[in-house]
């Protein structure tokens, strides 16, 4: 099942008279969030009502209430979900029901968050291994250009400016997501078992800087392997008092994927941002800090089916190189890890 969580802006249609999500991305980001699912069948985004007021919070029971709205439909349809999911099987035979939640990069319209969506689905959830077996992508106010057209620089420094005020917002539902877990699980609704994961790429990883700005050390390990894909963010951001110092605090692990020819990172170090970039070397300072592991996939090659822009990109790898997604979902079943290793 597919979920979305999303600042972007709302607006209402008087055709279908139904809320529906801005689709191009060129409006202000907002800090208010709203939830929702989407079919991969119709290609359809069904938003929740949105919570006015606490009395449509109730997290403490395990039904969705017809009072429920919001962030409480949102949690108690996901945990019920996942107990549905339990009876599938890994091809290992473990319980195929964990959650992926998925922050995209700059350059997303909602068209391609609904691309998105396919292409993660196939990846990470038809794969007969993987554990996963729901999506969830938390949407920003990201635009887009027609495919191969660089984006400009004003683009460019719009989506930045909407990634850092998503941030606020992303680290809301952090805070949202943590108050239902203290609500929610007592003796009459026991934890799932099922574990939720974090996968942030591009200048989602923007995104996620500015939320751990706001949750800094106020955090709870609420997600077991956490996922940096082709980070837009600089390479000191794990250091003493830089962005993600906190970060291994909400997670068993962290994973740092990188490659030294991502042409995307490369093209705007030299014509939008000049920062070395984490998702291009990996951590300046590779000592500092436990349960934090970087996977150089500089040499690995992008399947022959992929089109001609993403293989000579390498920006994508995690949905183009089959060897690349094998190794995630390795690690999404657990697999231990060296702190450094080279995929080739």
């Amino acid at each position: 099942m597919n979920f979305i969580i999303t600042n972007r802006e709302i607006v209402y249609n008087s055709k279908t008279k139904k809320e529906e999500i801005r689709p191009d991305g060129k409006e202000t980001a907002s800090a208010n969030l709203r939830f929702g699912e989407y079919s991969l069948k119709t290609r359809q985004f069904s938003l929740y009502e949105d919570a006015n007021a606490l009395s449509d919070l109730n997290y403490s029971v395990a039904q969705p209430l017809n009072t429920d709205k919001g962030s409480a439909l949102f949690f108690k349809k996901l945990y019920q979900a996942i107990l549905e999911a339990r009876n599938q099987k890994t091809q290992d035979g473990k319980p195929k029901a964990d959650v992926l939640l998925y922050v995209h990069g700059f350059n997303n319209d909602l068209a391609s968050v609904q691309a998105e969506f396919s292409r993660l689905n196939k990846k990470y959830v038809e794969d007969k291994k993987s554990p996963i077996a729901h999506i969830v992508i938390f949407s920003w106010p990201s635009q887009s250009t027609p495919s191969g057209i660089p984006v400009p620089f004003y683009g460019y420094q719009d989506d930045q400016a909407d990634a850092e005020r998503s941030g606020i917002a992303f680290a809301k539902g952090i805070f949202k997501l943590r108050e239902f877990y203290r609500q929610f699980f007592s003796a009459a609704n026991q934890p799932c078992g099922q574990k939720v994961h974090l996968m942030c790429h591009s200048m989602g990883n923007q995104v996620l800087e500015s939320a751990m700005k706001v949750i800094a050390r106020n955090t709870l390990e609420i997600f077991t392997e956490i996922f940096l894909v082709a980070a837009d963010a600089k390479y000191d951001t794990f250091e003493d008092n830089q962005p993600l110092q906190y970060l291994i605090d909400m997670g068993e692990r962290v994973h740092i994927y990188y490659h030294n020819q991502d042409a995307a990172l490369m093209l705007s170090k030299y014509t939008k941002n000049t920062n070395n970039r984490l998702g291009a070397y990996g951590r300046r300072n590779k000592k500092i800090v436990t349960d934090v592991y970087e996977v150089d996939v500089s040499s690995t090659i992008d399947d022959a089916t992929e089109d001609w822009i993403e293989k000579n990109a390498n920006h994508h790898y995690h949905e183009t190189s089959s060897k690349v997604i094998k190794d995630i979902i390795d690690v999404l079943n657990g697999k231990k890890v060296e702190n450094f290793r080279e995929l080739s």
